[in-house]
């Protein structure tokens, strides 16, 4: 008996086959009329006869509505045609959609008569697909990605074409964020295009980042294809879509030999965020990425453009850029006669574009299609800052669009800058966000009524007179429906101002029950960094609460809270792919290493995610626990204690010892840690905890630290300005990242003094509390009662405390960052810089300093002379004023 031909045989028969390939609309609007196009593939051996019809016809939900029949010309092997509708059963091609939305079956059919006998194939004609019929909206789609063709070893920045297929207009405002995938690893996105697309209009788009920290895709070194995927929409900024199912576009990109010749392409366009009504130069970085040099005595030209509109170019180089070089060249001329742009006066995007070869001078490159590099540039409101706010009356030095300058002793660089730091510095978000229900702090909010009130959350409290001893800096009611995503965005931007690269997010839970609405406060969290990019973030879990009472209950938790994070493009990820998770306490309930390799077999079986595991040890760790986790721990980190370090070297011996596991360390940076309803604090000596820290993370060379913590406001270790502890600790942070990322001390170039103290001796007898109810010293003990002074001083001078009628004072014989210290007395301290006799600074301490309290507060409150109390405050937050977030208090500056 003849045994039937298997799919493999039967494909070395010779003959043509035509099958569809391609269906289009598949999104439509609801009563909307609509023509459909099939394309036609011959996947056979030999062409399709010429003269005779090749027809399709198309089907919705198995009734017949219209097809083609027009096409009689013969299709090569391997060749396609694109067939669209002529005619149909009713009279016409056209087909009316139904008013109601829904989902529907589309079969195209290719040779739906058997005109075509002798296909080798007839069991393969039909093409079904799912088509969407949606009320009238908007709808994204990728129709192209370059380039498509790359040089082995090559550095790729992709591009993609995005189309708005909908009906209406995209929204302004929102991101229009394109996803890069290769071979299913995602390699780079485009998150910067905000400007509205109408409908049938398509724009381009360019990588401007990616998982790794850069917009560059590393092709391999050998010759070969690879599947590339751009996804629209890639984590749903517009939800509103008609269609979401049709946001991916796939294809191959070739790595091989290039052409021979010269390629110009533009990889980078500065500046991307400029003041308004400031004079802007544009610069562009082009690169020969072809195989030959291109020719010297040549203009290599570039335009640039705003919304579509030439402002300027570049017609100066002339230099011969070999293959694989880049050079920069900057605006000289423009069709105003000037090489500036000057920004509109009003905040805004605007499309930023340019041109390399404009006018075509180097008609020999190998490619003339990819000379357009797209992005957008940010203009701000110009901000003067010579009292700190801006509020329409600006006069005196003008610190341009960030203000920084005015705030800090030293010259801050570009958040840019910072992020591009091979060191990188985290922060722990822990729970507690600038507003827990968007009331009006002035009428008495959850931190006030609960956290802070003696009485607070049912009188849970009353034993230690309240759970916080200050509060995040309050803000006024906000009037947005998505409050909490603002709120996260200003802290997102307000920490990624000092070179905080992303929080590790602390996490126990996906749910919202019993516990004020956690997992809504870390969605908020996690799409706001999304929504912003350049801020990463780390699923932190906190092993201590995370406790279902079983092994496998809490790895169920943690691969479900995994999978429901997945897709946020914030997700920090390693240059391999894997996921940065941590674990806190990870030996908390029993937990071995055995327990840690289960979830990263779960999580890469289930998820697709291959998880880079960073154990978090309470203190700094043992020797017993870097033993245990050296199986499943990727890096090492510590929580740390909050008293100062005094041995030289202490940072730099736990990197050490983590690297005999082959682990990196991941150093703790603290504050202070004051616990009220834990009874207990530690010694933090001031602000002489925070800086030392730093100043011996940097003298070891760490490549990494986290700080703890950002927002823990029952714990007091914050950075993030509050009502007691104000600003000092988050702008002496800034001074230390730069550093720490720069490699270089920032030059101290205006004066700036910082105090730092309690508001009662430590010894003292609180009225109202009893004695089994005090916090007590942990760590760095005996506890210190110190008012302390630092300066920040561009040059030697004398440093003064006065309390009461006594002076205490020290000569500075350098400038720098010079302290203080002397002990606290009852009474409000004042704070003094001299020169030459001459007093140039001097300021009251916001916080007096008490003789009898009811309840014990050792929480060490600070302020500082370029933040002191601003009575023009009030008004800039009554009139809205763009960036005065947090009052009453002083204000939260964001978007420097």
């Amino acid at each position: 008996m003849e045994e039937p031909l298997t799919s493999s045989e039967a494909e070395l028969v010779d003959g043509y086959n035509l099958v569809v390939s391609r269906v289009s609309p598949l999104t439509v609007a609801t009563s909307s009329s609509v023509v459909f196009s099939a394309t036609l593939t011959n996947t056979g051996t030999l062409a399709t006869p010429s003269g005779v019809i090749h027809g399709v016809s198309f089907w919705v939900d198995g009734t017949q509505v219209s097809w083609s029949d027009t096409h009689t010309s013969s299709i090569p092997p391997g060749g396609s045609v694109t067939l669209t509708a002529n005619y149909g059963p009713a009279g016409t091609r056209v087909w009316t959609a139904p008013s109601i939305e829904g989902a529907y079956s589309l079969v195209a059919r290719v040779d739906d008569l058997n005109r075509l006998p002798n296909e080798t194939d007839e069991l393969d004609n039909d093409f079904t697909s799912t088509l969407t019929v949606a009320n009238p909206n908007y709808d994204l789609i990728v129709t192209g990605v370059s380039p498509t063709t790359v040089s082995p070893g090559g550095s790729v920045v992709f591009s993609a074409t995005i189309k708005n297929t909908g009906t209406v207009a995209t929204p302004a405002g929102a991101i229009h964020g394109v996803s890069f995938v290769v071979n299913g690893k995602q390699v780079s996105w485009s998150d910067t295009y905000t400007t509205s697309i109408p409908a049938g209009a398509s724009v381009t788009v360019t990588a401007n980042s990616g998982p790794a920290g850069t917009n560059v895709w590393q092709a391999p070194t050998t010759v070969g294809t690879n599947t590339v995927a751009a996804t629209v929409d890639d984590i749903d900024r517009l939800p509103n879509e008609m269609n979401e199912d049709d946001n991916r576009y796939s294809t191959t990109v070739t790595v091989g030999a290039p052409p021979p010749g010269y390629n110009l392409v533009v990889t980078k366009v500065s500046p991307t965020s400029v003041a308004g009504g400031s004079s802007v130069i544009f610069n562009a970085t082009i690169q020969n990425t072809g195989t030959t040099e291109t020719p010297s005595g040549i203009i290599h030209g570039v335009s640039f453009y705003v919304n579509g509109t030439q402002v300027s170019w570049s017609d100066d180089s002339t230099d011969s850029i070999p293959a694989g070089g880049s050079v920069q060249v900057t605006a000289n001329g423009g069709p105003a006669g000037t090489n500036a742009w000057t920004a509109p006066t009003t905040a805004g995007t605007h499309t930023l574009a340019a041109r390399v070869d404009d006018i075509n001078r180097l008609p020999a490159e190998t490619n003339e299609t990819d000379n357009v590099y797209s992005t957008q540039v940010s203009v701000s409101a110009n901000a003067t800052c010579s009292d700190r706010v801006q509020n329409g009356t600006e006069t005196g030095v003008d610190c341009g669009p960030g203000c920084g300058p005015c705030e800090w002793p030293f010259t801050a660089v570009s958040r840019a800058t910072l992020r591009q730091s091979t060191k990188k510095v985290y922060a722990h978000w822990h729970y507690y966000p600038v507003s827990l229900e968007n009331y009006n702090p002035t009428t008495n909010d959850y931190y006030q009524r609960n956290y802070i009130a003696v009485g607070g959350e049912g009188g849970a409290h009353t034993a230690y007179g309240g759970m916080m001893r200050e509060r995040p800096l309050p803000r006024l009611t906000r009037t947005e429906t998505d409050w909490r995503i603002q709120d996260a965005k200003d802290e997102i931007q307000l920490a990624a101002r000092i070179g905080i690269d992303g929080f590790y997010l602390n996490l126990w839970t996906d749910s919202d029950t019993n516990n004020g609405g956690l997992w809504t406060r870390v969605k908020a969290v996690v799409d706001a960094a999304s929504q912003l990019g350049g801020f990463d973030i780390v699923p932190n879990f906190d092993m201590t609460i995370l406790n279902t009472g079983t092994a496998t209950g809490d790895q169920d938790r943690i691969i479900r809270i995994l999978g429901k994070l997945k897709a946020s493009s914030a997700l920090l990820r390693r240059p391999d792919g894997k996921y940065v998770v941590g674990m806190f306490f990870p030996n908390a309930h029993g937990r071995t290493a055995s327990f840690y390799s289960t979830v990263k077999q779960r999580a890469s079986a289930e998820l697709g995610m291959s998880l880079y595991l960073v154990p978090v040890f309470l203190g700094t760790g043992s020797t017993t626990f870097f033993e245990e986790y050296k199986t499943v721990g990727d890096a090492y980190a510590g929580w740390g204690t909050a008293v100062p370090i005094t041995t030289a070297g202490y940072s730099g011996s736990l990197k050490t010892k983590a690297a005999g596991y082959g682990k990196p360390w991941i150093h703790p940076i603290s504050s202070q840690d004051y616990r009220p309803k834990d009874k207990a604090f530690w010694e933090a000596k001031n602000s002489q905890t925070l800086r030392s820290i730093w100043e011996n993370v940097i003298a070891d060379g760490l490549e990494q630290v986290q700080i703890v913590t950002w927002n823990d406001q029952h714990e007091h270790h914050a950075i993030r300005p509050s009502t007691g502890k104000q600003w000092p600790a988050y702008d002496m942070t800034a001074y230390y990242i730069q550093w720490f990322k720069t490699g270089v001390k920032p030059t101290i170039e205006r004066d700036v003094l910082y105090y730092n103290h309690r508001i009662h001796n430590q010894s003292l007898v609180p009225t109202k509390q009893t004695s089994t109810n005090l916090a007590v010293c942990k760590a760095g003990c005996p506890a210190t009662n110190d008012v302390e002074l630092v300066g920040f001083l561009k040059s030697a001078g004398r440093l003064e405390i006065t309390q009461g009628t006594t002076t205490y004072g020290e000569d500075e014989i350098a400038g720098g960052v010079q302290v203080i210290k002397t002990p606290m007395a009852v009474g409000t301290p004042t704070f003094r810089l001299k020169r030459g006799g001459v007093t140039l600074v001097q300021f009251k301490s916001m916080h007096g300093i008490v003789g009898t309290t009811e309840y014990q507060d050792l929480l060490y409150r600070a302020g500082s002379s370029s933040r002191a109390a601003l009575p023009s405050c009030t008004n800039s937050c009554t009139i809205g004023e763009a960036r005065c977030h947090l009052c009453p208090g002083e204000p939260m500056w964001l978007k420097r």
